[in-house]
């Protein structure tokens, strides 16, 4: 079979086969010689540099911020930039993935921040707009004061 026949047969497929097949295809070709790993159990299973727990979602955060990548390679003086080229191909490849990393830590941060206190209003927008159930320091007023009313 060459490509010709696989691509006419692949097009046949419904939407769900064709996702199926797609899964397979990311998995083998991030777990072979692109440099990224994604392991249940290591970082959350977030696809990291080879032989590292630096997720990519890390290193995009960081450019973002205004890193260079001379400026990445210095804080990770493990990395080699032929690293930082298969991180940005990853990232380019899978914008959702990694967007929803980098909110989901986001998130986390934020409750680690506050973990003994209660959430200024900011804080409780941003987590609220993320779907997470948090009190104002007077939502969590009202509601202690309405329990010492019953």
């Amino acid at each position: 079979m060459d490509a010709q026949e696989l691509q006419t047969q692949l097009l046949a497929l419904p939407i769900s086969e064709k996702t199926e097949i797609l899964q397979v295809l990311i998995q083998n070709l991030t777990n072979s010689g692109t440099g990224i790993i994604k392991k249940p159990g290591v970082v959350g299973g977030d696809a990291c540099i080879a032989g590292t727990r630096i997720p990519v979602w890390d290193l995009v955060e960081y450019r973002r911020m205004g890193a260079s990548d001379l400026k990445i390679l210095e804080a990770y003086p493990q990395l080699t930039a032929t690293d930082l080229y298969h991180a940005w191909v990853y990232a380019d490849a899978f914008p959702d993935e990694i967007n929803a990393a980098i909110e989901a830590n986001e998130a986390a941060y934020m409750i680690a921040s506050y973990a003994d206190e209660q959430f200024p209003l900011p804080v409780v927008t941003r987590l609220r707009a993320k779907s997470y159930d948090v009190l104002t320091v007077l939502d969590a007023g009202n509601a202690n004061q309405a329990n010492r009313l019953k």
